[in-house]
């Protein structure tokens, strides 16, 4: 990978990454608000999906697919997220440790286990129950994409990862939307000048420099975030580095004829 130029103009890359940041910022608010209205109807989707894979597979059995059934696939969605968060929130630690919000959230998990299974509340007032379970169930996918939002940072997603099956990357991409709306992100409050500086910074710093050290004093966790989500930097061998993307944009930024889209 070469480097980009000598001397990286700071300014010019400054507010070229201004203009970049608005317009991506536009495009996650979108995608966000798209993602959580459409996360019920994923899970219905799916819920629906099981419940004819069981009746198919018990098709000579006695099994009732009831509104519990259907209620019973929307509990194993959540508790499939709870895991997927729990395991990627720590993927390479020896240690039990365990997010006080991540407990929050199983918790609240825990009493739609006890009032769909334990109570006959479904089936006396189902109307009261499937507000319930809506309120609930959006309260849990928020807890979890809190946890999630504060996850190690990994590789860059053009490389090779083990993770990176259909599944699992709906369920970050899900995660993702609700610890976006649910944290005090970019989504609320636009990166001020003095972040965008840091940044632009760290990206001048890292064309200058093949690896640098990843310090967690060099720069807030937002401003950091800002430019993997841009996909201008990565960690590869427990180092930051600009990704390909990010060689391009300080190339491009240092062009008079560079333009924003």
């Amino acid at each position: 990978m070469s480097k980009a130029a000598n001397q990286p103009d700071m300014k010019q890359i400054e507010r070229r990454l201004a203009v970049i940041l608005k317009k991506e910022r536009r495009d996650a608010i979108g995608y966000a608000v798209l993602t959580v209205l459409c996360t019920p109807f994923f899970v219905v989707l799916i819920s629906l999906a099981v419940m004819i894979m069981v009746a198919y597979i018990y098709q000579y059995a006695d099994l009732d697919i009831s509104a519990r059934t259907f209620y019973t696939c929307l509990t194993l969605f959540l508790a499939t997220m709870a895991t997927f968060v729990r395991l990627d929130s720590h993927p390479s630690e020896g240690l039990v440790l365990f997010d006080l919000t991540w407990l929050a959230g199983v918790g609240v998990l825990l009493l739609l286990v006890y009032v769909t299974f334990a109570t006959s509340l479904i089936e006396t007032k189902p109307n009261t129950f499937a507000i319930l379970y809506t309120v609930a169930g959006f309260i849990t996918l928020v807890l979890f994409g809190r946890v999630y939002m504060k996850s190690p940072f990994t590789e860059d997603v053009d490389s090779e990862n083990p993770y990176r099956s259909l599944p699992l990357v709906i369920f970050g991409l899900v995660a993702m939307a609700y610890g976006e709306i649910a944290s005090g992100s970019w989504l609320w409050i636009p990166p001020d000048e003095n972040e965008i500086r840091v940044a632009a910074w760290i990206l001048c710093k890292l064309a200058l420099e093949d690896k640098w050290s990843l310090d967690s004093r060099a720069a807030e966790r937002p401003i950091l975030n800002l430019l993997f989500r841009l996909k201008y930097i990565q960690i590869m061998d427990g180092k930051l580095q600009l990704t390909y993307r990010g060689y391009d944009f300080i190339t491009a930024a240092n062009e008079e004829e560079y333009a924003v889209e």
